[in-house]
């Protein structure tokens, strides 16, 4: 990649050091530094040392590290961090950078739970309208009233069998998530025991179309 030819478009910022011999992997705002001055332009166009710095002063490129890409936002959270590095500009060897760091950090129990049962909910509302579970409703208690005292005609046959295919899935999404809480209740660590499952696996949905659902489209 070749290096730029100047520094338009590059920002900085100045700190005054608190600490003349800091930690930087355990820097602290307004113990180890402190910001003179923030976001603004590079004052030399070719990248040539700052001038004119007290001598507990630093100018700093600011850059960040790519954003985490490699994530589910159901399964993890991304932490950002910004502070004074000692690593250099790639391009502009004379500053060291002023880094933002994005950190992939997974979430806790209660918040992998709330994503399972989340999941769950999305699942089972693709498998069923609001409108087709608003006639299940009121058709449900005459079929299961009928049902093995008299035969059921067509329509009330389709009916019956949507909701024993509804209610299949519905199961079925229920026991995915009861397991996955389980792996997740399981981990005696939860802050540093990797995942094995992916939260996103074992679901059953239905595509919605334009033509709706069956039990929306049948007579009885």
């Amino acid at each position: 990649m070749a290096t730029p030819e100047n520094t338009i478009g590059l920002y900085g910022v100045t700190i005054k050091w608190l600490n003349r011999t800091p930690n930087y992997s355990d820097l602290k705002p307004e113990i180890d530094y402190v910001i003179v001055k923030s976001a603004f332009a590079c004052p030399n166009y070719y990248g040539d040392p700052i001038q004119g710095l007290a001598e507990d002063e630093e100018w700093l490129a600011i850059s960040s590290n790519a954003y985490p890409s490699d994530y589910t936002p159901e399964m993890y959270k991304v932490e950002t961090t910004t502070l004074p590095t000692n690593q250099k500009h790639p391009d502009f060897p004379n500053y060291n950078m002023y880094l933002t760091k994005y950190d992939r950090v997974l979430r806790n129990e209660a918040e992998l739970i709330e994503s399972i049962l989340q999941i769950e909910n999305e699942a089972n509302m693709s498998i069923q309208s609001e409108s087709e579970k608003a006639k299940m409703a009121q058709l449900a208690p005459c079929i299961a009233a009928k049902y093995g005292n008299s035969p059921l005609n067509d329509p009330e046959q389709a009916v019956y069998n949507r909701m024993i295919e509804v209610g299949d899935k519905v199961f079925a999404n229920a026991a995915n998530a009861t397991q996955l809480i389980a792996i997740v209740k399981n981990n005696a660590d939860i802050t540093k025991t990797p995942r094995l499952f992916d939260i996103k696996s074992g679901w059953i949905y239905d595509n919605i179309t334009p033509q709706g659902f069956p039990l929306e489209n049948s007579v009885v």
